[in-house]
């Protein structure tokens, strides 16, 4: 319904996308409120006076981070592999912040960035009996999360994460990093997907094709094999989890991955 081709969009928004709605402290995509009277044309980061973070943080950054794999394996174009750099350091940090190898968070917050903060309420941190419900999870000064002994965390010292992370954000990060692992030939860049696969994968395998929490039990939403409980087919969960044992096999050429595949 505007006259700008598709192409002009993905180009509008390319040009826009690290520069408005990525934070150098949170390598990821996120929605933005900028300052009244300011252009959103030409507004920046500087602009912007709230960052919009919800629990699907991750699928929706992903499936950035597969555009510009297809934009760089098409062009590139020093900017997309800009873009590609940045992104995927979100996603290292996405993992690394549940201290679980393979395991992601919904949502993560840093300190001291201005338009955004971890929750106040202490009721936020409560942990969820049957985990039914997606938890704040602080790491304290000691590196710890939650006041556990899951500990190693220093790095995020200040942080906090949303647990219990779900099927559907895992689509768009197996998503994004197969297309880098397929598309993307800079080295670099492609080991640090292959690297982020491997574990996911490993982890699938380990866990009997369940995603397991930092507090060491299954996610709600994290279950893809046919018997898994809920809503979903087993049907469904057959050929989800399957997708996902067979881009961690082909993105990263691992035996063993692909054994548990076949």
């Amino acid at each position: 319904a505007t006259p700008e081709s598709l192409a002009a969009k993905a180009a509008a928004y390319d040009a826009r996308v690290l520069g408005l709605h990525v934070a150098p402290q949170m390598p990821w995509v996120l929605d933005v409120t900028i300052a009244p009277g300011v252009d959103p044309e030409t507004a920046t980061v500087s602009d912007v006076v709230a960052w919009r973070s919800g629990e699907n943080d991750g699928l929706w950054s992903s499936l950035v981070l597969a555009a510009e794999a297809y934009r760089f394996a098409a062009t590139h174009d020093p900017a997309a592999r800009t873009a590609l750099e940045t992104l995927l350091h979100g996603e290292q940090l996405r993992m690394q912040i549940t201290g679980v190898p393979g395991l992601f968070t919904r949502e993560l917050i840093p300190p001291g960035v201005a338009g955004i903060a971890c929750p106040t309420d202490p009721a936020a941190y409560t942990p969820s009996p049957d985990k039914t419900s997606n938890v704040w999870v602080r790491i304290d000064d000691a590196g710890c999360a939650g006041g556990t002994t899951h500990c190693g965390l220093t790095q995020f010292a200040g942080w906090c994460f949303l647990d219990n992370v779900s099927q559907d954000e895992y689509v768009g990060h197996i998503f994004a990093l197969g297309a880098v692992a397929r598309l993307v030939d800079d080295p670099a860049l492609r080991a640090i997907a292959v690297d982020l696969l491997s574990q996911i994968g490993h982890h699938l395998v380990a866990n009997h094709m369940e995603f397991v929490d930092w507090d060491g039990r299954p996610t709600q939403w994290g279950k893809v094999h046919p018997d898994a409980p809920g809503g979903d087919s087993p049907g469904y969960l057959a050929v989800l989890g399957a997708s996902f044992l067979a881009t961690a096999a082909d993105g990263t050429g691992d035996a063993d991955l692909a054994a548990a595949y076949a």
